[in-house]
């Protein structure tokens, strides 16, 4: 089955839904393996080079197209920012996530009303949830400069690439350095933190599945 997804049309939960299975959560080295091979069946060699055909989706939508059953969006969030480390793809990452964050949000103010400024709040609570928890700081900064000085009422990003967002991102985003190596830790809440660490090969740092 084929459902089609864009900006101006709101998935249909209805079909949606009820691929997914009611099964139990999985913890995150259980779901690994699982989004590898929903993904390698799909005929995409990454969760990354998938999740960029539905740029603007929220996660939780392409969870639920997805549909393994105790996978959730948290999941596919590490499982992005693994592969952003591999790659040397950090900033990309946390664009993408971003532009699926406001994506939904004002998807949300055009159906609902209100105003636009309180629906991009959301979209920077939604955004720094996924975040590393280290880079609190970048969001405070973008979120302070777009609250302060909105973008156009019909701005929508269509992806990664939105050229208000790459230069924000310019001005705030660490610069990374192309011999930097990182490494990615996960607490029991889910919680992702992730550093420099030279003293690894990139292939070292994340497991490939």
């Amino acid at each position: 089955m084929t459902i089609d997804f864009t900006a101006n049309e709101p998935i249909n939960w209805s079909l949606r839904m009820t691929t997914m299975s009611l099964r139990p959560l999985l913890e995150w080295e259980q779901a690994r393996p699982l989004i590898a091979e929903a993904i390698g069946r799909e005929g995409y060699p990454s969760l990354t080079a998938y999740s960029d055909t539905l740029p603007q989706a929220d996660l939780l939508d392409l969870a639920c197209i997805l549909a393994i059953a105790g996978v959730h969006s948290g999941h596919l969030v590490m499982r992005l920012w693994e592969e952003a480390i591999r790659a040397g793809e950090l900033e990309r990452c946390a664009r993408s996530l971003i532009v699926r964050a406001v994506c939904t949000r004002l998807r949300e103010c055009k159906e609902n009303g209100g105003s636009r400024v309180r629906y991009l709040e959301d979209a920077f609570h939604q955004w720094r949830s996924q975040l590393p928890v280290n880079y609190g700081s970048v969001e405070e900064q973008i979120r302070a400069v777009v609250l302060t000085v909105p973008p156009p009422e019909d701005w929508m990003p269509q992806n990664a690439d939105d050229s208000i967002l790459v230069s924000l991102f310019k001005q705030h985003w660490p610069a990374e350095p192309a011999d930097r190596r990182y490494r990615m830790q996960c607490n029991g809440a889910g919680s992702v933190t992730i550093e420099a660490d030279r003293e690894h090969r990139s292939d070292e740092l994340v497991p490939a599945q």
